[in-house]
């Protein structure tokens, strides 16, 4: 063995210890603003193959918050006594609001995707649907019954009998 070796042996017996993993559980973690809770919601929402539990609640205390914010907003603009420097404030507080519309937009997006995807199984598992809000589930139901009866008009009604509907369980019964 080389003489670096062995000072590489030596400095890696003289480290210091590492902290404990349960140590690590002291440190004060930092409180989620809401807009942080969002985008943590939105991101999971994004990469979720499965339709995620809404945040009705979340959603909506984001949304009355950007209603009070654009208002303020329109309110200074109007204001003639406002300075130029108040003005790119104001520009800057109307940016800031337009890009948490963008998630907001962005979030409900995903969830109307993944809605209109698997509109059917939504509606034929209660579990699912525990996952949506009541809008949510109702328009589900909808897509799904639509989409239904446009398969019905536009396909199944020219195959026969017994292959005139959708679900596979009602084709093993028959056959």
């Amino acid at each position: 063995m080389s003489n670096w070796d062995d000072e590489w042996d030596a400095d890696v017996r003289m480290a210091p210890p590492q902290p404990a993993l349960a140590a690590l559980d002291l440190i004060p973690q930092k409180e989620e603003t809401p807009l942080e809770l969002l985008i943590r919601h939105w991101m999971n929402e994004r990469h979720a193959p499965e339709i995620l539990p809404a945040q009705e609640a979340l959603l909506s205390s984001i949304l009355d918050h950007l209603r009070r914010q654009s208002e303020a907003v329109q309110t200074l603009r109007g204001d003639p006594s406002t300075s130029d420097d108040e003005h790119l404030r104001i520009t800057l507080v109307q940016l800031d609001v337009e890009r948490v519309k963008f998630i907001v937009r962005s979030y409900v997006r995903t969830r109307l995707y993944k809605i209109e995807k698997y509109a059917r199984y939504i509606t034929s598992s209660p579990a699912i649907q525990t996952c949506l809000t009541a809008s949510e589930r109702d328009y589900a139901s909808r897509h799904a019954d639509l989409n239904d009866r446009h398969f019905s008009f536009s396909v199944l009604q020219s195959l026969p009998e017994p292959q005139r509907h959708l679900d596979d369980e009602s084709l093993a019964e028959g056959g």
